[in-house]
């Protein structure tokens, strides 16, 4: 048994609460009529009053009150019917750069505010593929697990910020394919797909080998180039997001960061995968990529589906009700 709504269990202490409340004025009633008559006067001067049907209304009063508190957590069982559906799709890794160059602003608004829409709009080209999302810059981490939860996907995608990974003023392209190669490993499906999204200002340790291991379980990769070939300044931004001012060299003269094409077109064909450069005026960039996802083949996964837990709440609910509607007839 599992209980699906946990956050509700802190009601648990105003029960406790109302049920000690209830004792004292159960104890407080009982010094009360004491003090107004003797033992052997009680059932005279107090004709309808009865201490076991007090007892009885309170012990029901309670349980009553503990079921449906039960009924709130939303009590669940293992179904012993499970069985599996079968879907068709393709799961397709998003990885984006974070790092501060995706702020440059040779496009608008910026380079990573515009990575943000044109991810969101592929995935809405791809209404039946599961999509997860990687985030990187000096390292890489899975942001989001592959899900088909487009919902909750753009939460993910809304929130991407530099300040999600440290070293966030250089770009390591291998430590995302190596988080995709790890994320890879973890599912069973033969198709691996990876869309880059990033201005290819690398600064990687290893790419070549990132690029070989790729290569090795077939995993193919569509690049998304983001920002233009003349380039843009860095800025720098305080913790509210303000331009404090722009990166500079040793030399203090200001430092551009341009869109590297021929290091990500040689990544895309070495992977068997495509290079496409925003396209900031239109969604071209989108529907070759999507159409590149879509050649692809389909596979057929078993996912389970129905029978997986019962929903006891129900049960519980109507045996609150009977009890609490047995204790308001007493």
């Amino acid at each position: 048994m599992r209980f699906f709504n946990l956050h509700y269990i802190s009601f648990g202490y105003i029960l406790i609460a109302v049920f000690i409340g209830l004792i004292l004025y159960l104890v407080r009633t009982h010094r009360l009529i004491r003090m107004l008559s003797d033992v052997q006067y009680q059932s005279l001067m107090f004709p309808r009053f009865s201490w076991w049907r007090q007892g009885i209304r309170s012990v029901l009063l309670c349980v009553g009150w503990i079921a449906l508190w039960i009924a709130l957590l939303r009590p669940q069982i293992v179904s012993p019917e499970q069985h599996e559906r079968y879907e068709e799709g393709r799961d397709v890794i998003i990885a984006v750069d974070i790092s501060r160059s995706m702020f440059c602003h040779d496009t608008e608004p910026y380079r990573l505010a515009c990575a943000k829409r044109k991810i969101m709009q592929l995935v809405h080209q791809l209404p039946s593929e599961r999509v997860a999302l990687i985030i990187f810059s000096g390292a890489a981490l899975v942001q989001c697990p592959l899900t088909g939860d487009r919902g909750a996907f753009q939460l993910f995608v809304e929130a991407l910020d530099p300040s999600l990974l440290s070293g966030g003023g250089t770009t390591a392209i291998d430590q995302a394919i190596q988080t995709a190669i790890a994320l890879c490993e973890k599912k069973e499906r033969r198709q691996k797909l990876m869309v880059l999204v990033t201005d290819g200002e690398d600064f990687s340790v290893d790419l070549s080998r990132a690029r070989e291991q790729a290569e090795q379980i077939e995993l193919r990769i569509a690049v998304l180039g983001v920002g233009t070939s003349l380039g843009a300044p860095i800025p720098i931004l305080d913790d509210s997001g303000t331009i404090m001012g722009h990166e500079r060299a040793e030399d203090g003269s200001v430092v551009l960061s341009k869109l590297h094409e021929p290091l990500l077109r040689s990544l895309a064909a070495q992977c068997n995968g495509l290079y496409c450069t925003m396209d900031t005026t239109g969604d071209q960039d989108i529907r070759t990529i999507a159409d590149w996802v879509s050649v692809c083949d389909r596979e057929r996964a078993a996912v389970a589906h129905g029978g997986l837990y019962d929903e006891l709440h129900m049960w519980v609910s109507a045996i609150a009700l009977i009890v609490l509607g047995v204790e308001w007839m007493l």
